[in-house]
């Protein structure tokens, strides 16, 4: 910047500040927007998750509520009837699982990762689900087998699959959607703990960053002073020698162009010497 002059010192100096606040004020906004949506996924696939886990539990519950209530029917349209309702409730229930294992765009929800305990947990309950499914039509059969021969009622062997072999079977998928949700009920706690951390994180650089703005703005108005500070010891130093030069360049070779163009007036500290007058030798200027 030595070859510029003054004023033009001055502006870039101040758009150099303005750049430096803009570039401030855009990494500040930038930081408390991604800590926002970090935030906001956090707590939109938490809950999403869990939600989906408590749903599990109770499609599970009507599932089993459904075959007891199918093994006590003494009618054949009363059984499909209540089968088609248990078959809905399963059908819900392996969607729920679905969701959290491939994830589902419409809930925002991301696929669980390969590998995660999240994506184990679930694969668990899915195996979990499949053998209660089988118990359940096997009792159903079993009732319809009853009814298409003429018998109503519950005989001996589906009274002891209503009294072992079912709540033993539930037992077990609650039990993995229990393990479900403490797992997602982990990464939700995790996930609030990275995003605490972004959070301070990004407080932290833009801390450091408003530091910088103050230090740059506190060197290039340093910068600024010392070039005007200068600038006047300078002039300040041609007056105490008895020389001022101003030149002003018109273009106009005119004698009144002349006159207006700034030229030199030098003198020296004995004022015995006149050599030029506005930059031109007597001569020159009176030609």
């Amino acid at each position: 910047m030595n070859g510029l002059k003054l004023g033009q010192k001055l502006v870039g100096l101040f758009l150099i500040m303005a750049l430096i606040v803009g570039i401030t004020g855009f990494f500040g906004i930038y930081s408390l927007k991604r800590v926002g949506h970090t935030i906001q996924d956090v707590i939109m696939t938490g809950s999403t998750q869990s939600n989906q886990v408590v749903l599990m539990k109770t499609a599970l519950q009507e599932c089993r509520l459904h075959v007891v209530e199918a093994a006590a029917s003494d009618k054949t349209d009363d059984l499909e009837v209540i089968k088609a309702d248990y078959e809905s409730k399963r059908d819900r229930f392996n969607g729920y699982v679905e969701i959290i294992l491939k994830g589902n765009e419409k809930l925002g929800l991301p696929a669980a990762p390969k590998g995660s305990q999240l994506e184990i947990r679930a694969n668990s309950v899915a195996a979990k689900i499949t053998e209660f499914s089988d118990t359940a039509d096997k009792l159903l059969q079993h009732k319809e087998n009853l009814l298409s021969s003429g018998k109503k009622g519950i005989d001996d062997a589906m009274a002891a699959m209503i009294r072992s072999d079912l709540p033993d079977k539930t037992d077990q998928v609650a039990a993995t959607v229990d393990e479900l949700l403490v797992t997602v009920n982990g990464l939700m706690k995790q996930a609030n703990i990275d995003a605490a951390s972004i959070q301070r994180n990004a407080q932290l650089t833009l801390i450091i960053v408003i530091i910088c703005a103050i230090l740059s703005a506190v060197l290039f108005g340093s910068l600024a002073s010392k070039s005007i500070v200068n600038r006047v010891k300078r002039m300040a130093a041609a007056l105490a020698e008895g020389a001022i030069f101003r030149r002003a360049r018109s273009g106009c070779r005119t004698l009144t162009g002349r006159l207006a163009e700034g030229g030199c007036f030098c003198r020296t500290a004995g004022g015995k010497r006149y050599p030029d007058f506005f930059g031109y030798h007597r001569d020159e200027f009176f030609n």
